[in-house]
């Protein structure tokens, strides 16, 4: 506690010093340490007059200083000489002495201290409404209801440096003159007592923030007030709020650019857009929708994850979009006329007459074709030319049509034992091969 009163109190004695300012360094230097040091004790000087701004009148003068404890007063006269005096009690327009034990006058001009003479403590001080400050019997300083005027006769009730009571020597080494100079300036101060703020109601600040002591000049007063500060981590005036920082103020609170950054409590919360998952400090991937029913992909299909959408693929054989279906192809079963579409089998039959040609099946096929399908297979090379090649080089007669009555009296039964070879041969193929290859393209 001692520690902060000096720090105040030596606030205020720097900020005495700079209501100061028009004196000279050393005047300054001197009056700050000589004159409020000796007097103020643990008190804050405040400016009570000032010709500055204050109307030039007695009355004016007591009544913006009146009451107000002892005070210290400082003139300059138009002669260069700079005096004053402390008056060691109340101005209270007694319209009398007032005695004092401890009243002096000073020369920041000479840097001398006039001190009382002994015994003359009743007449230290003379309080009078239609004058402004005035000292000693007789008067040693007396200054006129116009706060600009006055005189002086140093020796009756204070000190002289130099001379005696009555002699121009002594009074002219105080004021330049008896009489007949003007003020130029002239300030009074009063004392304040210098309290802690901070003690009572942690000087006003929230509980939980710090209450701090600092001296802020106000015009030419010295205050001591409060400083509020929020504990780290929050932000605010300390005495109506202390918020949570919000960290996503800044860098996005440490989440990634992709990420979104909440703030709760002062931390920060990072999240993943939608879709996809993570820290959202370090990384947000794609969900992989595959690891949930497929990502909707029938059984059969295979589920791929591209950039968190499903792409699903039907297996090896079969075609389809892998979603409602896949289905077999003409290369995935060589067995005729079972389970393939109207175009499967024609392509079917005709592969296998091309890729049984060489097994002696050949006159037979190419006759049974036109005996079945020759009609069908015209029509199916009009809609797709691709297949055109195919029966050409096959070798097949497209267009005839010949009657099943014409076909057996030419072949008879030859024709169920070529059936029976083309299956067993189809069958046969599909066990030696995992994949059949023996389509248009063998």
């Amino acid at each position: 506690m001692k520690a902060i009163l000096c720090a105040i109190l030596l606030m205020a004695s720097f900020s005495i010093a700079s209501d100061l300012s028009w004196l000279k360094t050393s005047e300054e230097e001197w009056v700050k340490d000589e004159v409020f040091a000796k007097v103020k004790g643990e008190q804050s000087a405040k400016l009570c007059f000032t010709t500055d701004k204050d109307e030039r009148k007695g009355a004016t003068y007591h009544t913006l200083c009146n009451n107000k404890g002892p005070t210290v007063t400082i003139a300059k006269f138009d002669n260069g000489k700079i005096i004053g005096g402390y008056a060691g009690a109340s101005w209270m327009n007694k319209q009398d002495y007032v005695t004092t034990s401890n009243s002096f006058l000073f020369s920041i001009s000479n840097s001398f201290i006039h001190e009382m003479i002994s015994g003359k403590e009743s007449r230290s001080m003379y309080d009078y409404s239609a004058y402004g400050p005035t000292f000693g019997g007789g008067h040693d300083l007396n200054i006129k209801n116009d706060m600009n005027t006055g005189y002086c006769n140093l020796g009756d009730t204070y000190q002289c440096r130099t001379g005696a009571h009555d002699s121009d020597t002594c009074r002219n080494d105080f004021c330049g003159t008896y009489d007949g100079w003007k003020i130029t300036k002239l300030e009074t101060f009063y004392f304040v007592e210098v309290h802690d703020p901070c003690e009572r109601d942690n000087g006003g600040c929230l509980s939980e923030a710090t209450c701090t002591n600092d001296g802020v000049q106000d015009h030419f007063d010295v205050t001591v007030k409060a400083i509020c500060t929020c504990p780290v981590g929050k932000e605010g005036d300390g005495t109506t709020n202390c918020n949570a920082i919000n960290p996503c103020n800044t860098d996005n609170g440490g989440c990634i650019s992709e990420a979104f950054c909440e703030n709760e409590s002062g931390t920060a919360i990072c999240t993943c857009p939608s879709g996809k998952v993570g820290d959202g400090k370090e990384n947000c991937t794609f969900i992989n929708p595959c690891e949930t029913d497929n990502g909707g992909c029938i059984s059969e299909a295979v589920c791929t994850n591209e950039s968190g959408t499903a792409i699903c693929t039907c297996p090896s054989g079969k075609v389809g979009d892998g979603i409602k279906n896949c289905e077999n192809t003409c290369e995935s079963n060589l067995l005729l006329l079972e389970g393939l579409n109207e175009k499967c089998n024609y392509l079917v039959l005709l592969k296998s007459y091309k890729n049984y040609y060489n097994f002696g099946a050949a006159g037979i096929l190419k006759d049974l074709s036109g005996l079945m399908i020759g009609e069908d297979i015209k029509k199916l090379v009009e809609t797709d030319p691709n297949e055109e090649s195919a029966l050409a080089t096959s070798d097949v007669h497209i267009g005839e049509s010949w009657t099943f009555v014409d076909y057996m009296e030419r072949f008879g039964f030859v024709v169920l034992g070529g059936f029976i070879t083309i299956g067993w041969m189809a069958f046969k193929n599909e066990k030696d091969e995992e994949e059949y290859p023996l389509l248009l393209d063998a």
